[in-house]
């Protein structure tokens, strides 16, 4: 199951500039500057935020939910962001510039847009690049084609069946192919992140993702019908959900781990839970924006255990 379509994440640093984690105030300065003035060239109504950090209350809910799944960290960087387009800039952060962009189907449209975009920033700006790496990147696996793509999938029924290992193998034959777990908690949870970062040929590495996608959708699919004609196992499953139900206060990993479950149950009954809002409350788990381990009287519990734990199938039954 596709939690919801694809985000890329392009990425350039200037020639001549240390990385952000290097460079003084002044440099940091030079470098936002020297974007702008490109980006303002650009034909997007982007909006400006001067740093995230210090000005969340101009940061609507979709930048904020996809700056914290990505992970900002410095308070220095700068944001500007289009809402329509779905297009969000990111200077000074990890790289000089993070162009990232979310689109729900046709990955290559999405790709040649942005592609694009930074095509017309380059006419007048020198990038770090090398001959043998590609695009130079403060993470050297990050280096190649100065863009990754990733696509969120969540497969219990293969997890439960303890057939994910070959699809992790599958992955990792593609160079920068990656099938990652989406949280670092502890517990281990059935949604992962389907994510090559290019190397090769980039039309050829967005084609791999959706194949794999497609294919974890049909593997999954056919593993929950299996398991759902073992009666011992959806008992177990039902007892698990009801005990997470009536168990109050649960941890981060346990929570994820209860998805995972009410999920698998509603699918194998043929009632699937919408994978957009899936993917909306997954952003809101990632651990820069909860204020503690426990979800209760939290808005993430309030939201995603009324939409679980309705029993329009009878999880009793």
């Amino acid at each position: 199951m596709v939690i919801q379509g694809y985000s890329f994440d392009f990425f350039r640093n200037l020639r001549g500039y240390k990385y952000p984690s290097e460079l003084t105030l002044e440099e940091k300065n030079a470098v936002r500057n020297t974007f702008l003035s490109e980006i303002s060239k650009l034909p997007i109504p982007l909006r400006y935020v001067p740093s995230y950090f210090a000005q969340k209350g101009e940061v609507d809910s979709f930048v904020e939910k996809n700056l914290l799944s990505m992970g900002v960290s410095n308070e220095d960087a700068s944001i500007l962001y289009d809402d329509k387009s779905k297009i969000i800039i990111i200077i000074n952060d990890t790289e000089h510039l993070s162009f990232s962009g979310y689109t729900l189907d046709n990955p290559v449209k999405k790709y040649e847009e942005l592609n694009g975009y930074l095509r017309i920033m380059s006419e007048d700006l020198a990038f770090q690049k090398d001959r043998n790496f590609g695009y130079l990147s403060s993470q050297i696996p990050l280096c190649g084609n100065g863009f990754m793509i990733d696509s969120i999938v969540h497969i219990p029924a293969l997890m439960n069946s303890n057939k994910v290992m070959y699809m992790v193998n599958k992955t990792m034959r593609r160079p920068g192919a990656l099938l990652i777990p989406y949280s670092d908690k502890a517990a281990a949870s059935a949604f992962f992140i389907v994510r090559c970062i290019s190397k090769t040929e980039p039309y050829k590495d967005i084609n791999f993702i959706e194949n794999i996608v497609s294919e974890l959708e049909v593997k999954e699919r056919a593993e929950a019908y299996e398991l759902g004609q073992n009666q011992n196992f959806m008992e177990f499953l039902a007892d698990r959900v009801e005990s997470a139900r009536n168990s109050g206060r649960i941890s981060t990993g346990d929570f994820l781990r209860t998805v995972d479950d009410i999920i698998l149950f509603r699918k194998i009954m043929g009632d699937e839970v919408q994978g957009e809002k899936i993917r909306n409350v997954l952003i809101k788990t990632q651990g820069t924006n909860i204020s503690n381990m426990n979800f209760k009287h939290n808005e993430i519990e309030e939201y995603f255990y009324s939409l679980l734990f309705e029993d329009k199938e009878g999880l009793n039954a």
